[in-house]
């Protein structure tokens, strides 16, 4: 019985520890504990905390896409399946397995990427998912009636 609780005391002070890393390291977060599957003598198991670099992402300012990238980006199918999903989100950020895509990770990926880097939309990191917008108002200022257009077009 003791032993149980002074394995939860344990772990409870090493979840504290890695809080208190991930505040003072804005690149780093937390990753989930991951069992090393041994058992000790109260035939409790013990756990290896461990910590993970954030993915940051970089954003175009709008004023510097031009029409010419725009377009580019949305040549593509899927991208343009992705910008829809996301128009019918009216604003909510989705992850993006949300986006239903039949396509792998990888192209998946890859075409948030190539949208990103045009400036279409916007990712931000919450907790472990990436969440991902459409960055609406600013694009309806540059570029008045493109999203009304991709919307409609079948």
């Amino acid at each position: 019985m003791e032993c149980a609780f002074l394995t939860n005391q344990l772990i409870s002070l090493i979840f504290n520890f890695k809080a208190a890393i991930v505040r003072h390291a804005s690149n780093l977060r937390p990753a989930a504990f991951h069992v090393i599957g041994q058992f000790d003598d109260c035939r409790t198991t013990r756990f290896k905390a461990s910590l993970m670099p954030v993915n940051t992402y970089t954003h175009p300012a709008l004023r510097d896409v031009t029409l010419h990238t725009i377009m580019q980006a949305l040549s593509d199918p899927c991208r343009i399946a992705i910008v829809r999903e996301l128009l019918n989100a009216n604003g909510r950020p989705l992850a993006c397995n949300q986006v239903r895509l039949s396509v792998s990770k990888a192209t998946r990926s890859h075409h948030f990427e190539v949208l990103r880097e045009a400036g279409i939309i916007f990712t931000k990191m919450e907790g472990t998912k990436c969440l991902t917008s459409l960055r609406t108002a600013e694009l309806n200022r540059r570029f008045p009636g493109l999203l009304k257009l991709v919307s409609s077009c079948d």
